[in-house]
């Protein structure tokens, strides 16, 4: 598992809070999932689709944020055919990004 320390600081800002907002529990869930040991690619998979589907405005930022991160420009892959190093960036990213955004 690609460990991410952002991630980490993350989820205690927002356990530490008492009322979350949906997207807030969202991240939350997104998280739990990233660090599930042994890795859950189904999991994450349907994460990625789930938080795609309801923060489709992220998009975008998540794919500018990919590209800062990694120096590469994101390749269309099907999610099957994703590392799950790929699927673990992939899932972190969209963690900063709705974070950013909550």
């Amino acid at each position: 598992m690609i460990n991410d320390k952002m991630v980490d600081s993350i989820l205690e800002v927002l356990e530490s809070k008492l009322n979350l907002t949906e997207m807030q529990k969202d991240i939350i869930d997104s998280i739990r999932d990233l660090k599930k040991d042994p890795l859950d690619r189904n999991a994450i998979i349907s994460r990625i689709k789930e938080n795609k589907a309801k923060y489709g405005d992220m998009i975008l930022k998540t794919l500018a944020l990919f590209t800062i991160q990694t120096g590469e420009l994101p390749v269309y892959k099907f999610y099957d055919d994703l590392s799950d190093d790929e699927l673990q960036i992939n899932l972190i990213t969209q963690i900063k990004v709705l974070f950013a955004k909550s």
